[in-house]
């Protein structure tokens, strides 16, 4: 396939850039300010900047100087944001080299019967908790504040504060010259009496969602079903009685994610309420590892010391895998890796769909002590680099501009110890099926993300040859102190509003033609991170959930809304509409809230939980899917069960729960394993009693752990009620083998799991599978309904589905 590629490439006129290399006395400056530089130089901070043509700008401040100082606004003890233009952001780090300056392309959202999978109706009749006292932070598209599901019987409204970018109301100008002017950005806050009057008159006052998003989210963790206009309501989220607090942002640059979920935890600080804040959104941008401003603010608005606080993300849809030839197998996707060996250069291939200016951004992770180049090749050869470690190059030939910024932290330096890595943007115009390449050269180890904007997102964007699901997880879900959240399939069948006779069906998901409910989404981003930590924390339902529409997202009024894609068949018309208020749509975006709601409930029964502990609550009581998991790390410990979770809360008791080994298991957070102690892989085990209850009151003395071909780093180790954790790594010596874990109970084995020891996707001897693809077909008693249906809730891409590529197909069995 790739022979043909560049077969036809070369009929193209080879393409001559003019290139700028930036003095070494830059590399001083952050690989933020250096990439701004390197653009400017070639005209295109267009890349990067927002629509007034400003740069979202979010720094780490040394100790000692005052953001205000640096025309800033401090966000907290040592970061700041602002919007700037590029000659500023060029100036200040010339002035202040050892300021930290993070830029990017911004984050995206991540597109009744779950409350059942979850234990949520359970868990509220059993208990009485719904989320009374405790509140809830979206923050996401908007919300649709007319919707009956966020409105109390009475009418008036559960939104207590909102805050929409983009418009200005003036309802609240202190708050919004502390949240929005002071940082460069325009808003409209809003508080439940400043709703309830636009309610009266039958206004908004320029709230709104433009795709649906966040009020589908928002209705998951908290919607009440709509008593005001329905005596029965179905469609309630898990918490129904919590108040809503809204942060409704026009894009998701890290400034405004940070500075609107900051907003919320005041709210609910002033009115003395536990708050959980979900964020349905997230960017395959980003180092990975916690290192990134965005993570760590949001690290820092929880802890142990911050009690009532949390944070769930959604983990990410980038674990798919596309097959682009049906004649070949080799799996393209988002992420991979590369071991660079010195003398030796390292070739990843990419594919690259049609493009007319769009846009795609890679980012690498080095591991600490790395020394490795970067280069990039395209149409007629190398179109920028290599660029050697704390140097950076931009090159532009007419409408085609590329740029490197290759950092590297410098121990003793002022500047924070930031991740070793490397940026690499480029956008022009190509045609269809072009190759791109990244060259590694040096020494070390490489992880690789791809994001792409513009018009290469309206299909599969570019893509890395010998892709791996794992390590898909996305920023800032991969902070180890944010709580990731994967999917779980909900449902494979809905009624639509076309009446009780027009029903559609799933006959085949992700490869599978024999779907089950409770099965894992193929497409769920995993961990581990670069570092090892696992990830997703937990799972929940996700794929076709039924939740709120927002009446911008109508399909039958909105064309382009997030409901209206095709698929559907003639005789059932806008089939993805459950009424005249709901709709169905799929992706870890309505996972995370399922897991947000849940939190509110604890909340109710314990405000003084931290985020550590209801994490450790939540992994402790998860029970282990029905349906099908063919990859354990999209899983995480298990997926959301609240019965159990309240388990896990409660008295651990005297008396020993005895597991049984077939009701019991164990995960681990990889599906391969270096030869290297200082990558660990992370066992989680969870003992069950044989009626499924959590197994209490053990000490672990009957509890064993077995490891051929690897080494035990950490021991089992308690972690809550009927859980415990362990790492093991590769033995050294044993790249190319396998190393099998076995975990014993009372001498009896609850599980083996054998994985591959190699150092990357293309040292390592893991086979390579596809199978199938996608696909929504007839069922008995329902509509046949085309292939293009499930593409969009496959691929959970509303452009994508429109423009999907007749060559691709997508995989769930391949990379690793």
């Amino acid at each position: 396939m790739l022979r043909g590629i560049v077969r036809r490439l070369g009929s193209l006129l080879p393409l001559v850039f003019a290139s700028l290399l930036v003095a070494d006395s830059a590399s001083a400056q952050s690989w933020g300010a250096r990439l701004v530089r390197a653009l400017h130089g070639v005209g295109r901070t267009d890349l990067i900047a927002d629509k007034n043509g400003k740069i979202p700008v979010s720094a780490v401040l040394p100790s000692g100087l005052a953001a205000e100082s640096l025309g800033l606004k401090q966000f907290d003890n040592d970061t700041a944001s602002m919007r700037l233009l590029p000659s500023e952001v060029i100036a200040l780090a010339e002035q202040h080299p050892d300021v930290e300056i993070s830029v990017g392309p911004g984050l995206r959202p991540l597109l009744d019967v779950s409350k059942s999978w979850t234990g949520a109706a359970a868990f509220s009749q059993q208990t009485g908790y719904e989320g009374t006292g405790v509140a809830v932070g979206i923050i996401d598209t908007g919300v649709d504040i007319t919707h009956p599901d966020f409105r109390n019987a009475d009418g008036t409204t559960r939104i207590k504060w909102l805050l929409q970018t983009g418009i200005s109301s003036g309802k609240q100008p202190q708050l919004e010259k502390r949240y929005c002017t002071d940082f460069g950005l325009t808003c409209g806050i809003f508080s439940d009496k400043d709703i309830n009057a636009l309610l009266a008159i039958g206004q908004t006052g320029g709230t709104f969602d433009p795709t649906g998003h966040g009020t589908h989210v928002a209705s998951i963790a908290a919607g009440n079903g709509g008593p005001s206009v329905n005596e029965t309501p179905r469609y309630k989220g898990v918490a129904p009685k919590a108040d809503l607090m809204i942060g409704a942002l026009e894009s998701f640059q890290d400034d405004a994610v940070s500075i609107a979920t900051q907003f919320v935890f005041d709210r609910a600080d002033d009115a003395k309420q536990p708050c959980v804040v979900n964020l349905s959104l997230g960017s395959d941008y980003g180092a990975h590892d916690g290192s990134d401003i965005l993570g760590r603010r949001l690290a820092a608005l929880v802890g142990d010391n911050k009690p009532g606080r949390a944070i769930t993300v959604a983990a990410g849809n980038s674990g798919a895998i596309y097959v682009i030839d049906e004649n070949d197998d080799e799996p393209w996707g988002i992420h991979t890796d590369a071991r660079v060996y010195p003398h030796s250069d390292v070739t990843v291939p990419m594919y690259a769909p049609k493009s007319q200016g769009g846009r795609a951004f890679m980012w690498i992770t080095f591991e600490p002590g790395d020394d490795v180049s970067v280069a990039l090749e395209g149409p007629g050869g190398t179109w920028v680099g290599p660029v050697s470690p704390g140097s950076e190059s931009a090159s532009e030939n007419g409408k085609n501009v590329a740029g490197i910024v290759n950092n590297k932290f410098k121990p003793g330096a002022s500047l924070a110890p930031v991740t070793n890595g490397a940026v690499v943007v480029w956008s022009g115009e190509w045609e269809d099926d072009t190759e791109f390449k990244v060259r590694l050269s040096g020494s070390g180890t490489a992880q690789m993300w791809l994001t792409s904007t513009g018009d290469l997102a309206l299909s599969s964007g570019v893509l890395f040859k010998r892709a791996k699901k794992q390590g898909t997880i996305n920023v800032p879900a991969s902070d180890p102190a944010l709580l990731a959240v994967g999917c779980t399939l909900n449902r494979l069948a809905w009624p639509t509003v076309n009446g009780p006779n027009s029903p559609v069906a799933l006959s085949f998901f992700g490869g599978d033609n024999d779907p089950k409910v409770d099965s894992t989404c193929y497409f769920s981003s995993t961990g581990p991170t670069p570092a090892g930590v696992p990830k997703p924390e937990i799972s929940a339902p996700g794929a076709f959930v039924g939740a709120a529409m927002a009446k911008t997202a109508d399909p039958r009024t909105t064309p382009g809304s997030l409901f209206d894609v095709p698929g559907c068949p003639d005789e059932i018309p806008n089939c993805y509409v459950l009424d005249d208020g709901h709709a169905i749509t799929a992706g870890t975006s309505m996972s995370s809230p399922h897991v947000a709601g849940a939190i509110a409930l604890l909340f109710e029964a314990d405000p003084t939980l931290t985020q550590a502990r209801v994490t450790h609550i939540l992994q402790a009581g998860a029970r282990y899917p029905q349906g099908k998991v063919p990859y354990e790390v999209q899983l995480g410990p298990g997926e959301l069960n609240l019965l159990g979770a309240l388990q896990a809360m409660g008295e651990e008791g005297s008396l020993p729960n005895d597991p049984d080994p077939e009701k019991s298991w164990f995960v681990l957070s990889s599906e391969t394993a270096r030869p290297d102690g200082s990558w660990p892989v992370w066992g989680t085990v969870e003992l069950r009693r044989s009626n499924g209850d959590v197994a209490r009151a053990l000490d672990g003395t009957f509890l064993s752990l077995e490891v051929t071909n690897g080494v035990v780093l950490q021991p089992l180790r308690k972690v809550r009620h009927g859980m415990w954790r362990f790492s093991v790594a590769g033995e050294e010596g044993k790249n190319g083998q396998s190393m099998t874990v076995n975990v014993r109970y009372g001498g009896v084995s609850i599980g083996t799991k054998t994985i591959v020891i190699g150092n990357d996707s293309w040292s390592a001897t893991e086979p390579v599978r596809a199978v199938g693809g996608c696909a929504i077909g007839p069922e008995q008693g329902v509509h046949n309904v085309s292939k293009s249906l499930v593409a969009i809730l496959c691929t959970l891409s509303i452009a994508m589905a429109r423009a999907r590529r007749k060559k691709r197909r997508y995989t769930d069995a391949a990379g690793q």
